[in-house]
């Protein structure tokens, strides 16, 4: 006869697997159903870049995302994951290689980068929206309530499906920031990553036994801990400076900071303000009526709450009960114990907060931690909701092209940027003071294009980089050097031809030519341009003119432009179309500009 899992459990038998754990929770619908009857939807997050946004634009992103989340219904969770998980280094698939290159992969091929993702749950309480007992949730005794919590099920999934589109609509308010909404394989997905601790690939069920010790939890042969965040420190900020000194979101030092794979959980459930608040106020005055057996910390903790309540009372502000934890898993246990340190570490830095381990809860907090279930969450702190989004990172890491060169991404993780992805016009420019560097990094760039096989031609100025075009001038790679002993000059005007031999005058080409023009025609340096009508007129008259070049056979150049535009003037001097034209167009200013670039 099977034994069941209540008899296990009685008989001191503490391993078990998810499904056994959540045997009563279903997905459908795109929700997550819990046993109790709770709701809860899934979210991608596709968030700005590292240090894409300066202070004033963080403060703007935490004031929209306040104001969303505020919106939601009290009793509602929020909950953040940010996953970081290693994965090889994409560096090692370059195949054309020379000896920057080669150099480069052996000192960081090796290296595995660590990547993120974040996910959002939110988790709607429509049966109860009393705080929940973490003693009674189902991980801690594996077994479950009674009575019957799905009988409104189906209202529930209405309701919460009505809260979730009002969500998706609101976050369109959020500046740089998407989300998706998971469906059942997204969300199945995701709890299959989480309990078999694999969040660098698609597990295909639950292939590890968990074993609740109390101060551990063991997932297969790993060992889960985790570290809460005990106390926040005194002063808030929504940007501070990282180790460059460069603004960015106060909670940087727990996400990349900390470069080995680690889980970390915000999670918030939204307050009723007036009921927390009359809460509060008896909290006050109880602890003012001791009279003779009030002691010291009696009055500050009362002041303190006078205080906190005056203000959330006359901000307005919505308040919540924040949870934050950091998880952490290894199957060293000398290397959990360093990332544990460390992890402690990142939190003082964070604003001097406080993080602790628990010693018996940590089944607790794998199981509140878990997709969907964040409204089991407790050693919560009673906060306003926009303090609370301050320890969040609400960046991600710049992951690389995919191809291109070797460079490293502002966590010093060496990934492969293409420059040009993305461009409509190929210009870059590089500006650092003397000494400052912006040779020997077009050094670098050059050698790795030249040895992946670009085609170079480099026009040098100062001779800064005649000794690498020396090294790699068996590559083709072609130099010209400039001096005022030895000028040179080259046709802007020369196109690519098409395989009949006819020049192609592009739009990119019409792009460049009439901001070369533009440069010697107007005073752009006063702020000077063409007017639409100008540039409508000029773009006609290149037409034209390669038309000609095309048809005679000639090649072109500025000076056989000009003397174009200035033949076409005298030949259509009285056409009605010619003197509309000459309204915007002043050809006399326009010959006379370019007298002294095509004369003599």
């Amino acid at each position: 006869m099977e034994t069941t899992l209540v008899e296990k459990i009685k008989n001191g038998w503490n391993h078990t697997f998810a499904e056994e754990i959540f045997g009563d929770e279903f997905i459908e619908d795109n929700f997550i159903i819990t046993h109790e009857g709770t709701v809860a939807a899934g979210f991608y997050l596709e968030l700005p870049e590292k240090l894409s946004m300066d202070d004033n634009q963080i403060e703007v992103f935490l004031s929209k995302m306040e104001d969303v989340l505020s919106r939601l219904p009290a009793g509602t969770s929020f909950h953040f994951q940010s996953q970081f998980y290693e994965r090889e280094n994409p560096i090692k698939k370059l195949t054309e290689k020379g000896f920057i290159t080669k150099n480069l992969i052996s000192y960081h091929g090796d290296k595995k980068l660590l990547y993120n993702r974040v996910v959002l749950y939110l988790a709607f309480n429509f049966k109860n929206p009393r705080r929940h007992n973490p003693i009674s949730t189902p991980f801690s005794f594996f077994k479950y309530k009674s009575a019957h919590p799905l009988e409104d099920i189906d209202r529930f999934k209405s309701m919460a499906r009505n809260h979730v589109q009002t969500f998706l609509f609101n976050c369109k308010e959020i500046p740089k920031f998407s989300i998706e909404q998971m469906n059942d394989e997204d969300l199945n997905m995701e709890k299959l990553k989480y309990f078999n601790v694999a969040f660098d690939k698609l597990p295909v069920g639950y292939t590890n036994e968990l074993e609740n010790k109390g101060e551990s939890v063991q997932v297969g042969d790993k060992t889960v801990k985790f570290v809460y965040l005990r106390k926040t420190g005194n002063l808030l900020y929504s940007s501070t400076p990282n180790e460059q000194g460069l603004e960015t979101f106060m909670a940087w030092p727990l996400s990349h900071y900390l470069h080995f794979p680690h889980v970390v959980n915000f999670s918030c459930i939204v307050a009723d303000n007036e009921t927390e608040l009359k809460a509060l106020d008896q909290a006050k005055r109880l602890r003012v009526s001791l009279t003779r057996l009030q002691n010291q910390d009696d009055i500050l903790i009362a002041n303190d709450i006078g205080q906190f309540t005056e203000r959330v009372r006359s901000t307005g502000k919505r308040l919540c009960y924040m949870n934050h934890n950091i998880m952490v898993w290894n199957s060293d246990p000398q290397a959990l114990s360093i990332h544990i340190d460390l992890v402690k570490s990142a939190y003082m830095k964070m604003n001097s907060s406080i993080g602790v381990t628990d010693a018996f809860k940590t089944g607790l907090y794998f199981h509140s931690n878990s997709p969907g279930h964040s409204l089991e969450a407790f050693n919560t702190n009673t906060i306003p909701l926009d303090e609370a989004l301050c320890h969040f990172d609400f960046t991600r890491a710049y992951p690389g092209d995919g191809r291109g060169i070797i460079m490293n991404n502002s966590d010093g993780d060496p990934v492969l940027v293409d420059l040009w992805s993305g461009m409509d016009a190929f210009n870059r420019v590089i500006i650092a003071p003397t000494g400052g560097g912006k040779s020997f990094l077009m050094n670098d760039i050059l050698s790795q294009e030249i040895e992946q096989g670009i085609e170079m031609v480099l026009i040098d100025v100062g001779g800064s980089y005649s000794n690498l075009l020396e090294i790699y001038k068996d590559r083709g790679a072609k130099y010209f050097e400039y001096t005022e002993d030895s000028p040179f000059s080259f046709n802007p005007f020369l196109l690519n031809k098409d395989p009949f031999g006819a020049y192609l005058l592009t739009d990119e080409k019409i792009m460049f030519l009439t901001t070369l023009i533009t440069c010697i025609w107007k005073k752009v340096d006063e702020g000077a341009g063409l007017t639409v009508e100008e540039e409508a007129v000029l773009t006609n008259l290149l037409s034209r003119y390669y038309t000609k070049v095309n048809e005679e056979k000639l090649t072109p150049r500025l000076d056989s432009f000009v003397s174009f535009v200035e033949e076409f003037r005298d030949k259509n001097l009285n056409t009605p179309s010619f003197i509309a034209e000459a309204q915007f167009f002043k050809y006399d200013s326009f010959l006379l500009c370019f007298r002294e670039y095509t004369v003599g």
